[in-house]
Formats: structure tokens, sequence, C-alpha cells
């Protein structure tokens, strides 16, 4: 179920898990849940709820 395909047919992963609309002002969004696939996460967003312009 996320596993999305292009207009080639090359095979893509998605995680919509953790996927919000904003508003066309909003710049950031600030939120103290962590939420997503565990096996997709970021190991540094998964131990301590920080990113980094890498993850």
């Amino acid at each position: 179920s996320n596993i999305l395909l292009d207009a080639e047919m090359n095979p893509k992963v998605a995680d919509f898990g953790t996927a919000r609309l904003f508003d066309s002002d909003e710049t950031r969004a600030e939120t103290k849940r962590i939420a997503g696939t565990r096996g997709y996460m970021a190991p540094e967003y998964l131990n301590h709820g920080q990113i980094s312009a890498k993850s």
C-alpha cells in the first residue's frame, strides 16, 4: 500500500502516515507526537524526536 508507480512504471516508496495539508501561507508545523512507520523513520527522529536536513 506504500508503493506508488510513476509515469514510466518505476516504483516509488511512499508513507502518508504523517502527511497533512498546509495552508498556502504556512511554512512550518510543530508537533510533540512522533508518528510514522517505524521501518521508514529516520533513526534520530525515532530515538530522539529530532530531525535534520538529512532525515
